[in-house]
């Protein structure tokens, strides 16, 4: 039941609805009405639910004492969750298919390939993968000619003058491609010869939650599968690729059925320079660059689509999402876009993040500083590979960044959870250097795609303020530093250092840029001839670049800023944790959300105490809470009849 709900229920339905708990109605309760309601709200409250006739009738007792139950309560699973809501809202990390997490590398799409024996087989493949194939480089291994089809990087074919399927020979299809028994269909994909393939009558209990949709297990006639189809390339197993390079190739014409939907890559310019390295096939430099980069043994690096070539319509698995849709049949079960994976798996780490934090009741604080986390199966996959396929792009070469730096340090991720781990979570003690709170967790970063959107939202959610403009009037400038421009000001000069703390995380993405290759003020960007370098204006700031200085964008040539980005996320986390307000503002969120009306100054004395107990106890939530429940203003909150609610009355 939701924390509204309690608003809904007038004095006779709560009177009628507690009554019928007590057993038979043979004994006449010695409890108060309101006392009866107190009890139902803290129920709500720490239980998540309406008391249960049992608990009615232990309540009853003389002997019952509300304190020990609040103590009792306080330290379980459904407490802790129902703190954790407060702040997964206040921070909105639910997110939905408005924020994109699809990096390039991780996503293996498929299409429907029809053989010289007249059978169709889906083949995989991932767009962007190296091939010395002139034709084929960057996109399905089969030209357009060779299929009679035109695929465009999303959806069904759609070209009128190619769309009439071809059958491949057997000889060019058993050189394009490779059959692989992979990690969606197999626990041991990891074994020379997997044999452990997915059965839901026993990965009920090997992997519980983990159900594969029948796209994913049958054929492209329908039949049960033992392997799939892989590109060669695709199906490549090593760690490290060393660059290609194509020298001087010329295509197909591109008329007809032999037009490229996508250009043909030139990346020679900056693969030559890295010849004799050895990239790392974990990430975008790999795949792009080498055609020995592949999706890793059982395609663990590749989450799969199961529709034909299809980024959002592409099915992974049934039941990772449950939504309740009634009494009889509580969930049910829907199946999941690798878009739609990847957001569930990162929301549930920041929520099993915070869980834990408060039934353990560690300091509060933790929630924007600590190293620690919580990962599943699903995380495991992401964190040891799809988070570095995000990095490194064309722009990030030119800097000489082709193995990134990671916020979340893949050899620490633990090495026994596979991705079919849905319902296990285990605790990793440290993420990295880099680590801090949910800052630096993949879903903050995405859903809050700029510097100053991060800043933002956690001056609002953990110091209770916002940025308010002066009385200033906003005029007609060519300043670009809007800590100082007229009318800007004044909330810039807060907001521009604060946005700083994230300068070296990219935005709209998780990619750390270490000042190694990228320095605050880069001489490499410098004007030189009147204009910047090609690339680096994906990362330092046309308007503060002179032929003397070029600074990273969001630094503004401001000392503190400067300051500031150097510190990264962790210096945010620390910056946030001492701040004066920080206890003010977890006192409101948390006493307003259980309140169920804003603070108003009425509230001064309550405030003041649920601070100081917040404070005194190491910031440590539990004794913050319990004075709460216990105090006037939560019965009072609770001890309103609907009709009050109506006629907007506060207390």
């Amino acid at each position: 039941m939701r924390l509204s709900d309690r608003r809904t229920l007038g004095v006779t339905a709560v009177a009628a609805a507690l009554a019928s708990l007590v057993s038979g109605g043979e004994a006449q309760a010695q409890r108060t009405i309101d006392e009866y309601r107190y009890f139902r709200s803290l129920s709500i409250d720490l239980v998540g639910r309406i008391p249960t006739r049992a608990e009615i009738a232990a309540f009853e007792q003389p002997a019952f004492n509300v304190e020990s139950w609040i103590d009792m309560q306080l330290a379980t699973p459904e407490a802790a969750e129902r703190l954790r809501r407060i702040y997964m809202d206040r921070l909105r990390l639910e997110v939905n298919t408005v924020v994109q997490l699809n990096p390039r590398g991780s996503l293996l799409r498929r299409i429907p390939v029809q053989r010289a024996n007249g059978t169709t087989v889906w083949v995989y493949y991932r767009m962007g993968q190296r091939r010395a194939n002139v034709d084929i480089d960057g996109t399905m291994c089969f030209s357009p000619r060779e299929l009679g089809v035109q695929y465009p990087s999303t959806g069904e074919p759609r070209t009128p003058m190619c769309n009439t399927p071809r059958a491949v020979s057997d000889a060019v299809f058993n050189a394009r491609v490779t059959r692989v028994r992979p990690w969606w269909l197999y626990r041991d994909y990891r074994a020379a010869n997997p044999t452990q393939r997915y059965n839901p009558a026993t990965w009920a209990t090997i992997a519980p939650g983990y159900n594969p949709v029948e796209g994913l297990l049958e054929d492209a006639a329908g039949n049960p599968v033992n392997d799939v189809f892989v590109c060669n390339e695709e199906a490549g197993t090593a760690a490290t690729g060393r660059p290609f390079v194509a020298g001087t190739r010329t295509p197909t014409p591109a008329t007809g059925c032999d037009a490229r939907l996508t250009g043909v890559p030139n990346t020679d310019s900056l693969t030559t320079p890295m010849m004799g390295r050895a990239l790392s096939c974990e990430t975008q430099t790999g795949f792009n660059l080498s055609t020995e980069c592949g999706c890793g043994p059982g395609l663990e690096r590749c989450l799969p689509g199961a529709a034909i070539n299809n980024l959002n319509a592409g099915a992974m698995v049934n039941g990772a999402i449950r939504a309740p849709i009634g009494n009889e049949n509580a969930f049910e079960n829907r199946a999941l876009t690798s878009g739609d994976w990847m957001r569930l798996w990162l929301s549930q780490e920041a929520a099993y993040f915070m869980d834990a934090i408060f039934q353990a009741n560690r300091d509060v604080r933790d929630i924007v500083r600590a190293r620690d986390t919580y990962i599943n199966g699903p995380l495991a996959m992401f964190y040891r590979s799809e988070q570095q396929q995000s990095c490194c792009n064309t722009n990030h070469l030119r800097f000489d960044y082709t193995n990134p730096t990671s916020l979340f340090v893949p050899a620490n991720v633990p090495p026994a959870l596979l991705t079919h781990d849905v319902d296990r979570w285990a605790r990793v003690p440290d993420r990295g250097p880099l680590a801090s709170g949910i800052l630096t967790m993949p879903i903050f970063l995405t859903k809050y795609g700029t510097r100053r959107a991060r800043a933002h939202v956690l001056y609002q959610s953990f110091m209770c303020q916002e940025f308010v403009a002066g009385n200033g009037t906003l005029t007609p400038s060519d300043e670009p530093n809007l800590a100082i421009r007229e009318g800007c000001r004044d909330c810039h000069r807060a907001l521009e250092p604060m946005s700083a703390f994230f300068t070296r995380v990219a935005e709209n993405d998780w990619t750390y840029l270490p000042a190694l290759q990228f320095p605050l003020d880069s001489t490499r960007c410098r004007l030189a001839g009147g204009a910047m370098a090609v690339g680096c204006n994906a990362f330092y700031d046309p308007s503060f670049t002179t032929a003397t200085q070029s600074w990273m964008r969001g630094i503004y040539n401001l000392t503190e800023a400067r300051a500031n980005a150097e510190a990264g996320p962790q210096g945010m986390g620390s910056f946030i944790a001492a701040q004066p307000q920080f206890a003010g503002c977890f006192v409101e969120n948390v006493a307003e959300s259980f309140l169920g009306r804003d603070l108003n100054v009425e509230d001064a004395a309550l405030r003041t105490q649920l601070q100081t107990t917040l404070s005194g106890a190491g910031f440590r939530a539990r004794a913050m809470v319990r004075q709460l429940l216990l105090s006037d203003a939560y019965r009072r909150a609770n001890n309103l009849s609907s009709t009050a609610w109506r006629a907007g009355a506060s207390r």
